[in-house]
């Protein structure tokens, strides 16, 4: 009875195994022979005790099947092999799942007045969002004034006048941008970066 449980056993783990084997191969002409060289296989795996009965017929002396059997080979190197793959398919999801929040999160951030353009990198640690870094360019309007260009000393009250103007408006945006990303993607403040630049530069 134990013989048969263990036959029985390897068969399942042999077709476990050939069939992970052959999602690995790509579709084609190759793909029938394969089935075909896996097919034998399985057939050989299943008479296996008859042969040994019947005329002595020893299916350990094959080398394929010594390579491809499930109690030659070990059952946790496919186990790893599986994981692998899984973890790969996690990273690919996430990297689309980062890529298609930025997107959604940009658009929405375009819609806050005053901005130009934005451009939003998340940071993912331990499964969760922990950073955002924000570029914004404010409107072209928003930094100049809407009189004519007159030559203004640094230093004078004009000159900071319209810098303080300025950073009125770059610190009310970024609290609005502070306030959406936190409500959007539960990031805290301090983990959110925004950095304002010239139009000139894009």
């Amino acid at each position: 009875m134990d013989s048969l449980t263990r036959w029985i056993r390897d068969i399942v783990l042999l077709v476990l195994y050939i069939t992970f084997l052959e999602m690995l191969i790509p579709s084609g002409t190759m793909r029938k022979y394969v089935r075909l060289a896996t097919g034998l296989i399985i057939i050989f795996a299943m008479l296996h005790p008859i042969l040994n009965v019947l005329g002595g017929f020893d299916l350990e002396n094959i080398d394929i099947i010594k390579t491809l059997s499930p109690s030659n080979s070990s059952v946790d190197h496919i186990t790893i092999i599986g994981q692998e793959v899984r973890e790969r398919g996690e990273g690919i999801a996430l990297k689309t799942s980062i890529t298609k929040t930025e997107e959604k999160v940009r658009g929405m951030l375009m819609t806050i007045e005053d901005i130009q353009d934005v451009r939003i990198t998340l940071t993912v640690h331990n499964g969760k969002l922990s950073q955002a870094k924000v570029a914004v360019q404010l409107l072209q309007e928003v930094w100049e004034p809407v009189t004519p260009i007159k030559i203004v000393n640094i230093g004078s009250e004009q000159g900071s006048a319209l810098q303080e103007a300025n950073n009125k408006i770059e610190k009310g945006v970024e609290r609005r941008i502070m306030i959406m990303l936190k409500s959007l993607l539960d990031i805290d403040e301090e983990n959110i970066e925004v950095i304002f630049e010239d139009t000139e530069r894009s």
